[in-house]
This record gives structure tokens, sequence and C-alpha cells, in this order.
């Protein structure tokens, strides 16, 4: 990677990777950088408008959702922040913020299109419960049934239409269709 970073997130847009933010040598960046494995080439991508790390990303129909992390320049530090990048036209452009409180080292993924929040910390940097669904086409933000247990820079991976969140020795599964909070 030509930058080298720590609290990036990537992710696979028309078999490229995506690598957007993360912390370098004591900056937050905003920092965009495109991998092709076909060629086993990088280049640069339009940087994202909020320089953070720690934050989430996820793809919905063809875009990369950035959402929340950690400003160490803004005034509280954890974001509420959501951005969506095209890589078609390589713009970015501001979304609804996802619902309070805001925070860093969740995760997501998506199904049918609908992207999925989950975990995090923020201030007290307790492990949080709360799960949130962003549906792109309609800009609009969820609650969604909070896990049982708090996790806080997990892990995760989508099977089958269901969300596993992996955080030690705790997994979470979540099945959009079973969930209490429609």
């Amino acid at each position: 990677m030509p930058t080298k970073r720590t609290g990036y997130s990537a992710s696979m847009v028309n078999g490229k990777i995506y690598v957007i933010g993360g912390y370098s040598a004591g900056f937050d960046l905003s920092t965009v950088e495109v991998y092709d494995p076909i060629t086993n080439a990088w280049s640069s991508a339009t940087p994202m408008p909020n320089p953070r790390k720690n934050l989430t990303t996820a793809v919905a129909n063809g875009k990369i959702y950035a959402v929340g992390g950690y400003q160490t320049t803004s005034i509280s530090g954890y974001l509420s922040t959501v951005e969506e990048y095209n890589p078609v036209t390589n713009t970015w452009s501001t979304k609804t913020q996802m619902p309070w409180p805001p925070r860093q080292g969740m995760v997501s993924g998506t199904i049918n299109e609908k992207i999925y929040v989950v975990g995090g910390d923020n201030w007290d940097r307790n492990p949080m419960i709360y799960a949130n669904e962003y549906d792109p086409l309609s800009d609009k933000w969820s609650v969604k049934e909070s896990i049982p247990t708090g996790v806080t820079f997990p892990a995760s991976a989508i099977v089958n239409n269901k969300l596993y969140v992996i955080n030690g020795s705790v997994t979470y599964e979540y099945t959009p269709s079973n969930d209490i909070n429609k």
C-alpha cells in the first residue's frame, strides 16, 4: 500500500479494493487508495471529505459508504458522519448521519443492499450493543435489535444473508428477516 497506516477500512467494488481513511504519522487520513489485483497496481482516488480513523465501510448499489470513526481534531472525536463514494464518478457526497451515539470501532455488512452497522465504542470506551440499518436508497437509518453483548473493534462477515459479528469469545449472528425491530 502506498500509504502506511492503521485504523483504515477496506471495501471491494468492481474487482478493485478501496482502502479508506486511517491514521499515519500522527494524523487522521482522508486518503483513498485503490488496488487492482489484475494489474497488481495501486492508484489514488478522491479523498474523503472528513479525515478519520477507526471507521467502517460497506458497499451497496455499487457505492462505498464510510460510516462513523474517530477524528482527532474534532471537539468530541467520535463521529456519526456518513459519506458515499461513487467509484464511477470518483466523487463523495454527504448522507444522513447514523443515529446516536457517534462511535468508532464498529463493523458493517450489506444484506439485500441495506447496510448494517453493529457495535463500537465512544467516550467511555465501553463496548456497545447498538445495531442499526441504513437504507442508501431512502437515505434513512433505523434502529435494529441490539446485540446481547457489546463489542468494539470486532470482525464481521456476511454468509447466506446473515451478518456474523465476532469479538473474542462472542459471536453474534444477525438475520434481517428475523429482526424484532422491523
